[in-house]
Protein backbone atom coordinates (compact mmCIF):
# COMPACT_ATOMS: atom_id res chain seq x y z
CA UNK A 1 0.00 0.00 0.00
CA UNK A 2 1.25 3.46 -0.90
CA UNK A 3 1.58 5.93 1.96
CA UNK A 4 3.06 8.92 0.12
CA UNK A 5 2.34 11.08 -2.86
CA UNK A 6 5.31 12.44 -4.80
CA UNK A 7 4.91 15.66 -6.72
CA UNK A 8 7.26 16.32 -9.63
CA UNK A 9 7.44 19.88 -10.90
CA UNK A 10 7.67 20.35 -14.66
CA UNK A 11 9.89 23.27 -15.65
CA UNK A 12 11.26 24.21 -19.04
CA UNK A 13 13.15 27.04 -20.67
CA UNK A 14 14.18 28.03 -24.15
CA UNK A 15 17.96 28.57 -24.24
CA UNK A 16 20.47 29.73 -26.79
CA UNK A 17 22.33 26.82 -28.44
CA UNK A 18 25.62 28.06 -27.00
CA UNK A 19 24.31 28.57 -23.44
CA UNK A 20 26.64 27.30 -20.73
CA UNK A 21 24.77 25.38 -18.05
CA UNK A 22 25.91 26.06 -14.49
CA UNK A 23 24.81 23.47 -11.96
CA UNK A 24 24.37 24.21 -8.28
CA UNK A 25 24.91 21.88 -5.32
CA UNK A 26 21.60 20.09 -6.00
CA UNK A 27 22.79 18.64 -9.32
CA UNK A 28 25.72 16.48 -10.33
CA UNK A 29 25.41 16.32 -14.12
CA UNK A 30 23.44 17.42 -17.17
CA UNK A 31 23.23 16.23 -20.74
CA UNK A 32 21.61 17.51 -23.93
CA UNK A 33 19.57 14.80 -25.64
CA UNK A 34 17.38 14.61 -28.71
CA UNK A 35 13.63 14.44 -28.19
CA UNK A 36 13.44 11.06 -29.92
CA UNK A 37 15.86 9.65 -27.32
CA UNK A 38 13.87 10.72 -24.24
CA UNK A 39 12.63 7.19 -23.46
CA UNK A 40 16.24 5.99 -23.18
CA UNK A 41 16.81 8.37 -20.26
CA UNK A 42 13.41 8.94 -18.63
CA UNK A 43 11.41 5.96 -17.38
CA UNK A 44 8.32 7.61 -15.83
CA UNK A 45 5.55 7.79 -18.49
CA UNK A 46 4.18 11.12 -17.21
CA UNK A 47 7.62 12.74 -17.37
CA UNK A 48 8.08 11.45 -20.92
CA UNK A 49 4.67 12.87 -21.87
CA UNK A 50 5.57 16.25 -20.33
CA UNK A 51 8.89 16.39 -22.19
CA UNK A 52 7.13 15.72 -25.51
CA UNK A 53 4.52 18.37 -24.65
CA UNK A 54 7.22 20.90 -23.72
CA UNK A 55 9.03 20.17 -26.99
CA UNK A 56 5.83 20.85 -28.94
CA UNK A 57 5.15 24.09 -27.04
CA UNK A 58 8.68 25.40 -27.55
CA UNK A 59 9.03 24.41 -31.20
CA UNK A 60 5.63 25.76 -32.28
CA UNK A 61 6.00 29.01 -30.28
CA UNK A 62 2.99 27.97 -28.21
CA UNK A 63 4.28 29.72 -25.09
CA UNK A 64 1.50 31.72 -23.44
CA UNK A 65 2.38 35.27 -22.43
CA UNK A 66 1.63 34.56 -18.75
CA UNK A 67 4.23 31.77 -18.77
CA UNK A 68 7.02 34.12 -19.84
CA UNK A 69 9.56 35.30 -17.28
CA UNK A 70 11.36 38.49 -18.26
CA UNK A 71 15.13 38.16 -18.44
CA UNK A 72 17.02 41.18 -17.09
CA UNK A 73 19.35 42.78 -19.60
Amino acid sequence: MFTRIHHIVAFAARLDDQMIIRLNHEHVDCKWIYTQDVKKFIKWPEQVRLIYMIHDILTTDGILQEWRIPVPE
